[in-house]
């Protein structure tokens, strides 16, 4: 098999693996699907950036997934429920079970990196179309942790970073939503309030003990930048913490490559 970009899939492509849906577990399309002008016309509409295709020369070629498809989807789901709650005001403090399967995520994300060690950078494959917000939590987080290994952090510090990019954008579930899912660039004012965000996360998971105060400052400054014109505190150079720097580029580069209603990946 072989991953093919959008615009290089073409009529009468047969899938080599099921391309995700909405819902993590229904399949948008299955493997062996003949595709038509019709559904290549709707992946794209919808942001589906590729696919894995048969072709007789790639035949046998297995590709390495850094986390595969079924665990990715079960991962999916904890997130999204780990929304769900913030969503109904339930604190981190008065639900202990939302942080303990957001923890378990976190560290099987870690376990899934370190035991890919020699194909950390396979990466292509790492999106496929799902809600924005849950899979670019996982992102950042699965992100991160190659930065943090990389760098040569302890397992500690990686389960740390995991959890950082898991719930770093968790504040935004106290934004408007007509802000967070509006399908094209922000006006200042929206822009201003968007910016709450890292700080709306620390202020949301202060209260559970179970996270450390490092998470807490690599969650409220992953936006910051290094050269001080970043927020909420316009920090510069090493004055960020170091989970909030490793954020910050995991944070740019997913957002970058993802596909938005508003501009390409």
């Amino acid at each position: 098999m072989i991953y093919l970009p959008i615009e290089k899939l073409t009529e009468g492509m047969e899938l080599a693996r099921n391309i995700p849906g909405l819902n993590p577990m229904l399949p948008f399309a299955v493997t062996g699907y003949i595709l038509n002008e019709r559904t290549i016309n709707r992946m794209m509409n919808i942001g589906i950036q590729g696919a894995y295709i048969q072709t007789e020369l790639t035949e046998g070629i297995e590709p390495v997934d850094i986390v595969e498809p079924e665990l990715k989807a079960k991962m999916l789901i904890s997130i999204q429920e780990t929304f769900d709650e913030s969503l109904k005001k339930v604190t981190f403090q008065t639900s202990r079970q939302i942080y303990e399967n957001i923890a378990d995520v976190a560290k099987t994300v870690v376990m899934n990196v370190l035991s890919m060690d020699k194909y950390l950078f396979q990466m292509i494959d790492i999106r496929d179309y799902d809600s924005y917000t849950y899979s670019h939590s996982l992102y950042v987080g699965i992100l991160s942790v190659l930065i943090g290994r990389y760098i040569g952090l302890s397992i500690s510090k990686l389960n740390d970073l995991a959890l950082c990019g898991l719930l770093h954008d968790i504040g935004k579930t106290d934004i408007p939503i007509e802000i967070t899912n509006k399908p094209g660039p922000l006006t200042n004012e929206e822009y201003e309030i968007m910016k709450q965000h890292p700080s709306l996360s620390y202020d949301k998971l202060f209260d559970c003990t179970s996270i450390s105060q490092s998470v807490l400052q690599g969650i409220q400054t992953h936006h910051e930048k290094y050269d001080g014109s970043g927020y909420p505190f316009g920090l510069a150079g090493e004055n960020i913490p170091l989970y909030g720097r490793i954020l910050a580029i995991a944070d740019v580069y997913d957002a970058l490559s993802a596909t938005r209603p508003y501009r390409k990946a």
